[in-house]
Protein backbone atom coordinates (compact mmCIF):
# COMPACT_ATOMS: atom_id res chain seq x y z
CA UNK A 1 0.00 0.00 0.00
CA UNK A 2 1.39 3.40 -1.01
CA UNK A 3 0.18 6.74 0.36
CA UNK A 4 -0.75 9.18 -2.43
CA UNK A 5 -1.72 12.29 -0.51
CA UNK A 6 -4.82 14.19 0.54
CA UNK A 7 -7.89 15.37 -1.32
CA UNK A 8 -10.28 18.01 0.04
CA UNK A 9 -13.47 19.40 -1.37
CA UNK A 10 -17.21 19.76 -1.15
CA UNK A 11 -20.31 18.33 -2.74
CA UNK A 12 -23.72 16.80 -2.13
CA UNK A 13 -24.39 13.48 -0.42
CA UNK A 14 -27.02 11.38 -2.20
CA UNK A 15 -28.90 8.20 -1.20
CA UNK A 16 -30.82 6.52 -4.04
CA UNK A 17 -32.29 9.60 -5.75
CA UNK A 18 -32.62 11.75 -2.63
CA UNK A 19 -30.18 14.54 -1.83
CA UNK A 20 -29.25 14.33 1.84
CA UNK A 21 -27.39 17.63 2.06
CA UNK A 22 -24.20 19.56 1.46
CA UNK A 23 -20.99 17.90 2.58
CA UNK A 24 -17.27 18.54 2.77
CA UNK A 25 -14.61 15.87 2.72
CA UNK A 26 -10.97 15.42 3.59
CA UNK A 27 -9.64 12.04 2.47
CA UNK A 28 -6.33 10.26 2.09
CA UNK A 29 -5.63 8.22 -1.03
CA UNK A 30 -3.67 4.99 -1.37
CA UNK A 31 -2.78 2.56 -4.12
CA UNK A 32 -3.23 -1.11 -3.32
CA UNK A 33 -1.75 -2.24 -6.62
CA UNK A 34 -0.95 -0.36 -9.84
CA UNK A 35 -4.02 1.47 -11.10
CA UNK A 36 -6.17 0.74 -8.02
CA UNK A 37 -6.83 3.81 -5.85
CA UNK A 38 -8.76 3.64 -2.57
CA UNK A 39 -9.45 6.40 -0.05
CA UNK A 40 -10.67 7.00 3.48
CA UNK A 41 -11.17 10.01 5.67
CA UNK A 42 -13.72 12.42 7.10
CA UNK A 43 -17.09 13.43 5.70
CA UNK A 44 -18.63 16.51 7.36
CA UNK A 45 -22.24 17.70 7.19
CA UNK A 46 -24.83 19.52 9.26
CA UNK A 47 -25.64 17.30 12.27
CA UNK A 48 -29.22 16.57 11.19
CA UNK A 49 -28.14 15.66 7.63
CA UNK A 50 -25.31 13.43 8.85
CA UNK A 51 -27.65 11.64 11.29
CA UNK A 52 -30.12 11.00 8.45
CA UNK A 53 -27.36 9.67 6.16
CA UNK A 54 -25.56 7.53 8.72
CA UNK A 55 -26.27 3.83 8.31
CA UNK A 56 -27.75 4.14 4.83
CA UNK A 57 -26.37 2.01 2.02
CA UNK A 58 -25.45 2.98 -1.52
CA UNK A 59 -24.46 6.53 -0.62
CA UNK A 60 -22.80 8.69 -3.26
CA UNK A 61 -20.99 11.98 -2.92
CA UNK A 62 -21.28 14.18 -6.00
CA UNK A 63 -18.37 16.61 -5.75
CA UNK A 64 -18.33 20.21 -6.92
CA UNK A 65 -15.74 19.09 -9.54
CA UNK A 66 -18.26 16.65 -11.04
CA UNK A 67 -16.85 13.38 -9.66
CA UNK A 68 -19.05 10.84 -7.94
CA UNK A 69 -17.60 8.86 -5.04
CA UNK A 70 -19.17 5.93 -3.25
CA UNK A 71 -19.32 6.44 0.51
CA UNK A 72 -19.46 3.84 3.28
CA UNK A 73 -19.35 4.96 6.91
CA UNK A 74 -16.80 3.01 8.95
CA UNK A 75 -18.31 3.25 12.44
CA UNK A 76 -21.38 1.43 13.67
CA UNK A 77 -22.65 4.34 15.79
CA UNK A 78 -22.71 8.08 15.36
CA UNK A 79 -22.30 10.30 18.41
CA UNK A 80 -25.19 12.70 19.01
CA UNK A 81 -24.87 16.07 17.23
CA UNK A 82 -21.78 14.93 15.30
CA UNK A 83 -20.79 17.01 12.31
CA UNK A 84 -18.30 14.51 10.85
CA UNK A 85 -17.77 10.78 10.51
CA UNK A 86 -15.05 8.53 9.15
CA UNK A 87 -15.84 6.87 5.82
CA UNK A 88 -14.32 4.81 3.03
CA UNK A 89 -14.55 6.29 -0.46
CA UNK A 90 -14.49 4.61 -3.87
CA UNK A 91 -15.92 5.10 -7.32
CA UNK A 92 -14.63 7.95 -9.48
CA UNK A 93 -11.49 8.68 -7.44
CA UNK A 94 -8.73 10.61 -9.23
CA UNK A 95 -5.80 8.62 -10.65
CA UNK A 96 -2.71 8.24 -8.47
CA UNK A 97 -0.90 11.11 -10.23
CA UNK A 98 -3.63 13.66 -9.29
CA UNK A 99 -3.35 13.44 -5.49
CA UNK A 100 -1.67 16.28 -3.53
CA UNK A 101 1.37 15.05 -1.62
Amino acid sequence: MKYLGALRGSGTLIAADEELGAATFEIDGYTLRPGEVVASGELSMAPEDLARAFGQRQLRLRTSEGREFTVRFSARKLAAASTSAHADFGGDLPPASAWAH
